[in-house]
């Protein structure tokens, strides 16, 4: 796969065809068309079960999804698939991941806790835990599993998953964490970057389209001000994501890879903002409205901006990179 119009083109034909919200504790009727046909198991080799592919694959799909304004765990889903192909277990199947930073009571290899803010744990079977050790494998179908269920401000499942006394499968040979949060964090602004995009051409059709004293809204300088801003925020996002991409293709070290993402989602986050507040202002009172599509775009980015962490704490872990590797070494990933 390395025709991005070609996947574009793909994930909009699916989406179409499905047209509107999930109800609750469902997932989108295009979800199971898009397993169907692989999507979730894109970036993992034929070989190891998957559809081939690329990160860059993955993130041509990611964003159409998200730039349709549609919710579903495809950015979950290939994540876990991937740490499954690497660690030589079996992918397939619906799965979750989640990063927790917190020490697990692990005693005897039974472990006992709670996961907060799990995405779409009600709707999967096997979530894959990246702890402050390695990584291990949840059944969340288990007796010893509880989910609780719980909703991020997009209405997307965000679940409590409570462990009592659960037998733990370690998984063998798993990427290293900060790789995992590098890749998460990298999809996640690639989400950003889709939702403000479509956010973005549907402000831009209105304002065009949109008449006051006889002349298209786009001709007063206030709004075409807007919408210069907007496109900004776009590409100061989708360059971040380049070169987060660039290092992940040609020197996937975890560190490296780690303050790429920490880059690119601090600069997503801050753009969610932007295009979120330019978009509903350009709009007036249309823009929230439960009919126009707008707020399928903007509830996501000030769901996304926080998702997985928090936007400061992006910003405090690369700063923490920056301290370590020192000012020299800084200048030279910023200017290469």
């Amino acid at each position: 796969m390395t025709d991005m119009t070609e996947l574009r083109d793909l994930i909009g034909s699916v989406l179409s065809s499905h047209v509107g919200e999930a109800s609750e504790n469902e997932l989108t009727p295009a979800w199971k068309t898009l397993v169907e046909l692989g999507i979730p198991a894109v970036g993992v080799s034929e070989m190891a079960g998957g559809s081939g592919g690329t990160l860059v694959d993955v993130t041509a799909l990611v964003g159409a999804v998200a730039e349709h304004g549609v919710s579903c765990p495809l950015i979950e889903s290939t994540v876990a698939n991937w740490v499954l192909a690497r660690s030589g277990a079996a992918i397939g199947g619906s799965a979750t991941v989640v990063i927790v930073d917190d020490e697990l009571d692990l005693v005897d290899g039974l472990l006992s806790g709670k996961l907060s803010d799990v995405p779409w744990a009600r709707l999967a079977r096997t979530l894959v835990v990246f702890g402050p050790g390695t990584g291990f494998l949840v059944d969340l179908t288990g007796l010893a599993v509880t989910v609780e269920p719980g909703e991020n401000v997009a209405g997307e499942p965000r679940d409590t998953v409570r462990l009592d006394r659960y037998p733990v499968e370690f998984l063998r040979d798993a990427p290293d964490r900060d790789l995992v949060r590098a890749r998460l964090g990298l999809l996640w602004s690639v989400a950003i970057l889709g939702a403000a995009t479509g956010a973005y051409h549907l402000t831009r059709r209105y304002v065009s389209d949109r008449e006051q004293f006889g002349k298209p809204l786009v001709r007063i300088p206030a709004v075409m001000n807007g919408l210069a801003t907007m496109r900004v925020q776009l590409l100061q996002v989708q360059a971040g994501i380049d070169r987060a991409l660039a290092l992940w293709k040609y020197d996937a070290v975890p560190s490296a890879c780690l303050a790429a993402a920490s880059v690119a989602r601090i600069v997503a986050a801050a753009a969610a903002s932007e295009v979120a507040t330019l978009a509903h202002q350009l709009h007036g009172a249309i823009g929230i409205t439960q009919e126009y599509p707008l707020h399928a775009r903007t509830r996501r980015l000030w769901a996304w901006r926080d998702t997985e962490v928090p936007q400061h704490e992006w910003a405090r872990r690369l700063g923490s990179v920056v301290l370590a590797s020192g000012e020299q070494a800084l200048w030279d990933d910023i200017s290469a």
